[in-house]
């Protein structure tokens, strides 16, 4: 009698091709459930952030804002001129992060500023700033100015407000241009002329046919040649 041929055993391979299958599903069902919560936590955060920022009890008037001025202008005088540069609104949020950036451009801007060091938050709420100013250099004659204007030690014509007492003066009278305050004036002898008097003690300096006179306040007189 001829024996029965048994049946194979049924494969295993299209079980586990199901359950990679419903697992796979799973991963990518949890996947989108934590980008979907991520996104909400985001917006809600913004959301709140936004809320916050506009909340008055974090506003400062820009007329509060703590710094040492640069002299002889008082504080409420620089801080009426950098919010009018920088078109700025009367206050500002202190809990915004952009209005760090918005109040940095805005000091950037006021020919006494050299460099905008920090703008921050102090534990009180109250927002203070660190620059550093242009310092008085040279004072020099324009013509059709009364009186004298100062650059500083690289030529940047510096505002009115700048004294020039005991500021070493060049006696050549210049050009009339157009260079506003905070810009290097257009002419080439006014930042070498300033470079100069930065090197040498002097009180006064000259351009020259040969170079530059220089006089020291001993009255000592040095002659430097071109340029």
């Amino acid at each position: 009698m001829a024996k029965r041929k048994s049946k194979p055993a049924p494969s295993a391979k299209p079980r586990l091709g199901i359950h990679f299958l419903i697992l796979t599903g799973k991963i990518a069902l949890a996947l989108a459930a934590v980008l979907a919560l991520l996104y909400t936590l985001g917006y809600a955060g913004k959301s709140a952030g936004l809320h916050v920022a506009s909340d008055p009890r974090y506003r400062v008037p820009i007329a509060e804002v703590q710094l040492d001025p640069p002299p002889p202008i008082v504080r409420a005088v620089f801080l009426t001129e950098v919010r009018s540069l920088g078109n700025l609104p009367e206050a500002v949020s202190s809990v915004d992060p952009a209005t760090m950036e918005t109040l940095k451009a805005a000091f950037g801007k006021h020919p006494w500023v050299k460099d905008v060091n920090e703008i921050a938050v102090d534990a009180e709420g109250k927002l203070r700033a660190k620059l550093t100013y242009r310092r008085p250099a040279l004072a020099i004659h324009i013509q059709g100015e009364n009186g004298l204007r100062v650059v500083d030690g690289t030529g940047v014509l510096l505002p009115e407000s700048a004294l020039a007492e005991g500021v070493p003066t060049l006696l050549n009278q210049l050009l009339r241009t157009e260079t506003p305050a905070g810009q290097r004036y257009a002419d080439p002898d006014v930042p070498r002329a300033a470079e100069l008097v930065g090197i040498h003690l002097a009180k006064t300096i000259e351009r020259t046919r040969d170079g530059w006179r220089i006089v020291e306040p001993t009255g000592r007189l040095l002659r430097i040649a071109a340029p």
